[in-house]
């Protein structure tokens, strides 16, 4: 099986040194096209930096993925570790508010399908 770069190169961290991280949404999908997911993220963001104590130098958050240049503290937290308390909790909350959505589209659909049948047995 073919392994991809990204998997076997090695990182080095170096203290106080700004980190460009770079990250995209599965599939590419363009999840930040959407204001309230956008200022979850930007939330997120915030309570991970204040929790591990980053300085977080600049960001940028396009349709379908995010730029970060941060500088973290080495002697608490590793850069995987960041990245992690960034988009594990983020990608929790996105999926959980989707999966209510899609059951709630479910059961209107379901009531729409139930009416429409009902409206088409009813003597007219």
């Amino acid at each position: 099986m073919h392994r991809s770069s990204y998997k076997t190169r090695r990182r080095f961290e170096i203290a106080n040194q700004p980190r460009f991280l770079t990250f995209s949404c599965y599939k590419r999908l363009p999840l930040f096209g959407n204001d309230a997911i956008k200022d979850a993220f930007a939330t997120r963001l915030e309570v991970s930096r204040v929790r591990l104590s980053f300085r977080l130098c600049a960001w940028v958050v396009m349709p379908a993925h995010v730029h970060l240049i941060i500088v973290p503290n080495l002697a608490e937290v590793s850069t995987p570790q960041i990245l992690s308390a960034i988009k594990r909790p983020f990608a929790e909350l996105v999926l959980r508010r989707w999966k209510q959505l899609r059951n709630y589209l479910k059961t209107l659909n379901r009531l729409y399908q139930s009416k429409a049948q009902a409206n088409w047995m009813s003597p007219r």
